[in-house]
């Protein structure tokens, strides 16, 4: 009978944020959007664990949300767009230099995102996540 390794995915972005808030020291970052007086920027990442990639690692969905808001309140696409391509670059670029990251690929974005009453820029990230 073999055995089969038990995997146990985990949590993708705290293992990013150090990193991007550093990068990007201007922009807030966290995995929950908040509400943030303008102007402002900020990126907020969502971690979509999905299918075993191989017999230690398991594929990653990374969204990453960018809403830029001007001091009158309404958004900027523009500047969301360039800061969601800057950090999408950043996450493919360094998530392999992370010990838990085995590979990140690009799948998509910026694409233009409604929020509230502005739009802002959505990128997605595929990365194979060591499991432990």
């Amino acid at each position: 009978m073999s055995m089969r390794p038990i995997i146990r995915p985990q949590r993708v972005e705290p293992l990013l944020l150090d990193g991007l808030r550093e990068a990007f020291p201007d922009v807030t970052f966290g995995t929950v959007s908040q509400t943030l007086a303008p102007p402002y920027s900020q990126c907020t990442l969502y971690a979509s664990m999905q299918q075993q990639a191989t017999p230690i690692s398991v594929a990653c969905r990374l969204g990453l949300t960018v809403d830029i808001v001007r001091e009158d309140g309404t958004g900027d696409w523009q500047q969301a767009s360039e800061l969601c391509s800057q950090v999408l670059s950043w996450v493919l670029e360094h998530a392999p230099e992370r010990s838990a990251f085995l590979s990140a690929s690009y799948e998509s974005g910026p694409i233009r995102q409604p929020i509230e009453r502005h739009l802002g820029a959505y990128a997605v990230a595929l990365l194979d996540v060591l499991a432990v």
